[in-house]
């Protein structure tokens, strides 16, 4: 069944953190030596960011560094969501946002539990739950996170991702930052084709945003795409993808039948608000 997050709002139907039955050592085997900085979804360069903006998250104590990324990366494994969050509660009081926390820090995390189960050192409900911890630190930071106040005529997005990919990590990480960015934002995850379509065929939406995770998703999402147009409610909806498949080649997305794409959750706001600024503007009055 699916299930919608809105603005505030709280998933349902999670399964309860299990225990790890592994000790530190076996986690210090499992994540070796190699630090990750790459991030994971919709990436972590950001064109145009600004020089003060990532001296502010990256550079000087407390950094955001590859040693504190797998540090991170085994409590997720083996601790839980409250660990997580004394871990980097020096980084939220040095005042770093909670869009650049998700984006150079939990993402990059993500992608290190994902690089650790593709070298078979970590298995797949590992993985899965040191997932489910980092999404239970991204809505408590988000929750605690200043908003952007709704406009009178806000921007509307849903975020899903496709019924074939099992992990929402990645969408609910751009779900959020929309959401403190002043979007009427919906995210909308464990969902079959046509639950996806039937939510965009009942509200009317400025924006989707659709997370394409690898290559055997390239068709899903083309077919996809292509019934999101013709049940939306809005003849001017906008598409934006994001993902690793996209991250390895940006130009995929016009062959998906998307407007654009984004590297990372904080570049996606601005393109959506391009996008969706570009369409309002060229309307009749």
């Amino acid at each position: 069944m699916a299930t919608v997050i809105g603005l505030g709002g709280s998933q349902s139907g999670l399964t309860p953190a299990i225990p790890s039955s592994h000790n530190e050592n076996s986690i210090e085997q499992k994540l070796g030596r190699v630090g990750s900085d790459a991030s994971i979804v919709l990436g972590a360069h950001r064109p145009g960011r600004s020089s003060a903006s990532l001296a502010a998250s990256l550079a000087g104590p407390p950094a955001i560094s590859a040693w504190r990324i797998d540090r991170l990366a085994r409590i997720a494994i083996d601790g839980q969501a409250h660990d997580l969050l004394r871990e980097i509660d020096d980084l939220i009081r040095a005042g770093i946002s909670a869009p650049e926390l998700f984006v150079d820090l939990l993402a990059p995390v993500a992608r290190r539990l994902g690089d650790l189960w593709e070298d078979d050192r970590l298995d797949f409900i590992e993985v899965t739950m040191g997932l489910w911890r980092l999404q239970e630190v991204l809505r408590e930071i988000g929750g605690h996170a200043p908003r952007a106040p709704l406009a009178s005529l806000p921007r509307t997005a849903l975020f899903t991702l496709l019924p074939e990919d099992v992990h929402s990590f990645g969408a609910a990480m751009v779900h959020e930052c929309f959401a403190l960015a002043g979007w009427q934002a919906e995210l909308l995850v464990a969902a079959s084709r046509g639950e996806i379509l039937s939510a965009i065929a009942g509200a009317y939406l400025d924006l989707v945003g659709l997370t394409v995770a690898n290559d055997s998703h390239i068709e899903p999402a083309q077919s996809l795409i292509r019934a999101v147009r013709s049940v939306s409610m809005n003849p001017n909806v906008r598409i934006m993808v994001g993902g690793p498949v996209l991250t390895r080649n940006p130009g995929l997305f016009a062959q998906l039948g998307a407007d654009a794409m984004a590297d990372d959750a904080i570049a996606a706001v601005k393109v959506g608000e391009h996008l969706v600024d570009a369409v309002r503007l060229a309307a009749p009055a």
